[in-house]
């Protein structure tokens, strides 16, 4: 039944545009087959070609889901993103498609409070805010623990008892649960610096509420990344353990330096 139901929509949808009663706006990165002049919202940035950005998903079911997009991407008159990179990405990876590509954020923020800087402290906490998926590269922070001593340095990840199982026995390490976006501001607060090493991001919303919030954020150097001009953003090769010991070394070289950023 709902089969039936899902095929009558499509049927029903499709005649309506056709007779220019209303446009369709698809939200969820993948255009509807069969349906012209759709405006496409593509938020994933792993659809982006691996041949053209190398820490795109290369798997199965990402080479699945790029090869449906290539396909009904004829069936949308508008694509809309959520910043140059992926514009440029995305143009690139189907062809220098000639749809017209926007640019628009999206995202409607309240405005957020000045962190608060507490330079008394003798430990630093250096928050992850993100998911567990493997191209938010947790790896680079577990090698930087294991590699270097770090002893007035805590780091913290966002994640369940059992996603963090794996890592409960690595020095300075610990975790949070998720939050939510009412209680940001006063979860960010509680930590002197937010670390964002992911390797592929649509835009990256901690270094824009980083940012917001005057708070130091240590950010990949990555295209993704430079969307937002900052002093507070501090860059390190996400590949690099050493790279990232240099940045956050110079960060925190002493908390005078820290307190006047």
């Amino acid at each position: 039944n709902l089969n039936k139901f899902n095929f009558l929509y499509l049927v029903f949808a499709k005649f309506l545009i056709k007779q220019r009663y209303f446009d369709i706006h698809v939200m969820g990165d993948y255009p509807l087959p069969f349906i012209k002049d759709q405006t496409l919202y593509i938020n994933q940035a792993n659809l982006i070609n691996p041949a053209i950005y190398k820490y795109s998903k290369s798997d199965l079911l990402f080479s699945l889901k790029r090869l449906y997009l290539s396909i009904f991407l004829k069936n949308t008159k508008k694509i809309i993103v959520q910043s140059n990179f992926m514009k440029k990405f995305i143009k690139k990876s189907y062809n220098n498609l000639k749809y017209k590509i926007i640019i628009d954020h999206n995202l409607e923020f309240k405005k957020l409070k000045l962190h608060k800087k507490n330079v008394n402290k003798k430990k630093i906490k250096i928050l992850y805010p993100s998911s567990m998926y493997n191209y938010k590269n947790h790896e680079i922070i577990i090698h930087l623990l294991k590699d270097y001593v770090l002893k007035n340095i805590n780091f913290y990840f966002t994640c369940t008892k059992k996603e963090f199982e794996p890592y409960k026995n690595i020095r300075n390490l610990y975790r949070i649960n998720y939050f939510d976006n009412k209680n940001l501001e006063k979860i960010y607060n509680q930590y002197d610096a937010i670390i964002f090493p992911s390797l592929i991001e649509s835009l990256g919303l901690p270094i824009i509420e980083a940012t917001q919030m005057r708070m130091p954020i240590l950010v990949s150097d990555l295209p993704y990344s430079k969307e937002i001009n900052s002093n507070y953003i501090k860059y390190f090769n996400p590949k690099s353990t050493k790279s990232l010991y240099k940045t956050i070394y110079n960060l925190f070289l002493n908390w005078s330096i820290f307190s006047k950023l």
